[in-house]
């Protein structure tokens, strides 16, 4: 095989492999599961889900789980650590789904932002929240500045 070629995997390769990685960082079943499924959601959508976790899962290495969940008793969720988990932020999301319609929260900088848009579906594929990312005022480097706002329709 050349140094480049394009390796394609089924879903289930990408999703098993999505779990081993990150279970093998030391995550919870829970999470892993959680990976695996929006990596696959994502590479459904022909998004490079594998990419994003394996950004997300360097940038956490060496970090405590306080560093990186999100501290929900603010209007804008930010983490200890400096960047959200996408993964922590989106089920925190979905654990409080009923008051994140009424009143979605702001994020701070995120880390692989595109792992958190599985966690914005409904389950039959409509969006949920419609998300608003754009860069946070005064920085350059695309921190997420609102989570998403009630989708109408």
């Amino acid at each position: 095989m050349s140094h480049g070629a394009l390796i394609e995997h089924s879903f289930s390769e990408v999703m098993a492999l999505a779990r081993a990685a990150t279970r093998g960082v030391g995550d919870a079943w829970g999470t892993a599961e959680d990976a695996a499924t929006a990596v696959q959601w994502l590479h459904r959508q022909g998004l490079d889900g594998v990419t994003a976790l394996a950004d997300l899962l360097t940038a956490r290495d060496g970090r405590t789980v306080g560093d990186w969940v999100p501290r929900l008793e603010d209007p804008v969720w930010t983490a200890a650590g400096g960047r959200l988990c996408p993964l922590a932020t989106g089920a925190a999301l979905a654990d409080r789904r009923a008051a994140v319609m009424v009143a979605p929260p702001g994020l701070g900088p995120v880390v692989a932002p595109l792992l958190l848009m599985p966690c914005l579906r409904r389950p039959g594929g409509a969006a949920a929240l419609e998300p608003v990312c754009r860069p946070h005022p005064g920085a350059g480097d695309g921190r997420v500045a609102g989570a998403g706002r009630r989708r109408r329709g």
